[in-house]
């Protein structure tokens, strides 16, 4: 790994800790409002589908911009938009209203930033040191989301829902800074940097999509991924609705992510060690994965803990090797097409089953 890797991870994991506080702290704060896990569940499908227009329409462009000033340019807009929100909580002048239509904005921007994020990384690195490059970018963001999420537990526990935003704030301007001081990303083939609006007004968002739709592997993948998240989603719903109907404490939001993303990290580790074949690998995960969710029929906080710990755990082989076959069968000029067209299917299989669940259990 080069030095710009961990310096590009490194920052990322220092943003990764503010947004998990800053969601765990978005979720502490609508449910202590509305007490109703329905409201919970219709916003994560409103941050969710303002992420996957802006995925889906902008996030094959990443392929023709210059990935280290867009990167860099996009945090700093995050952190503005987080530090509204906290001043917005601090000062009383802020609702849950405009508290989730800023993190909307600011979902809009990781849309985008996701894809152009993964190419990045796949551009810091020699090309025979990629599938490992993504590995240890697994195994960092679970570091990171088990620090994330124990960092959310004491802020919501010992600060309030406000730390959380501003500390998410100062984090995306830090990452902002470290990835500013990465090499600059190098074009490949015949690809010109070009900002993204110029991409957009010349470059067809749809032509990349096209040719990455027509890989038989990659829809067979597609079709795996999109089953399983919507399963993942039902599930993290029914944790949210046990945690509130049971009156657990709500800092629990942030146990939360830190099993999901300890169970990440053990699972990325363990993938690395595996010798079967990626779609093996995936088709035993999924199967785990379901058998998993009878967890949730035993409804006590150790058992909610253990079925978020096997859903990051198990969802993380199925991650890793989805990504091992994108980059083996899809060209580096495509990278970001397949990533965000991945991300966006996914995501709103994931977020459709959320907004479902709210929509069934409102009150």
């Amino acid at each position: 790994m080069t030095k710009d890797f961990w310096k590009f991870r490194a920052g990322q994991i220092v943003s990764q800790l503010g947004d998990i506080a800053a969601m765990s702290a978005l979720s502490a704060y609508i449910v202590t409002t509305y007490h109703d896990v329905g409201v919970l569940g219709f916003m994560y499908g409103g941050i969710g589908g303002a992420m996957l227009v802006s995925n889906f329409f902008l996030g094959s462009l990443v392929d023709f911009v210059d990935k280290k000033h867009f990167l860099t340019k996009v945090d700093v807009l995050r952190g503005l938009i987080y530090f509204i929100v906290a001043l917005g909580l601090f000062l009383h002048w802020g609702n849950v209203v405009f508290s989730v239509s800023l993190v909307a904005l600011s979902a809009t921007l990781a849309g985008v930033f996701q894809p152009a994020s993964t190419a990045y990384v796949t551009e810091l690195v020699p090309r025979e040191e990629i599938g490992k490059a993504l590995s240890q970018s697994q195994v960092l963001g679970g570091i990171g989301g088990i620090l994330g999420g124990g960092l959310s537990f004491l802020l919501l526990k010992y600060a309030s829902v406000e730390v959380c935003f501003f500390f998410n704030s100062a984090s995306f301007l830090i990452a902002a800074y470290v990835t500013s001081k990465t090499e600059n990303s190098t074009p490949r083939g015949d690809l010109v940097p070009r900002s993204l609006f110029r991409a957009l007004v010349q470059v067809n968002p749809f032509k990349n999509y096209s040719i990455v739709g027509r890989i038989k592997s990659f829809r067979t993948l597609l079709f795996l991924m999109v089953s399983i998240n919507f399963i993942m989603g039902v599930g993290a719903m029914c944790v949210s609705s046990l945690i509130v109907t049971r009156a657990m404490p709500i800092e629990i939001f942030g146990l939360n992510a830190s099993s999901q993303m300890l169970g990440g990290l053990l699972g990325a580790s363990v993938n690395m060690g595996m010798k079967r074949s990626e779609l093996r690998k995936m088709k035993g995960a999924v199967s785990c994965l379901l058998v998993s969710f009878g967890l949730l029929l035993v409804p006590q906080l150790f058992c909610i803990q253990l079925y978020l710990f096997l859903m990051g755990f198990f969802g993380s082989i199925i991650l890793l090797n989805a990504q091992s076959v994108q980059y083996k069968e899809v060209g580096v000029g495509m990278r970001g097409a397949a990533s965000s067209l991945n991300s966006v299917a996914t995501r709103l299989s994931y977020y459709a089953s959320q907004s479902l669940f709210g929509f069934i259990n409102q009150k």
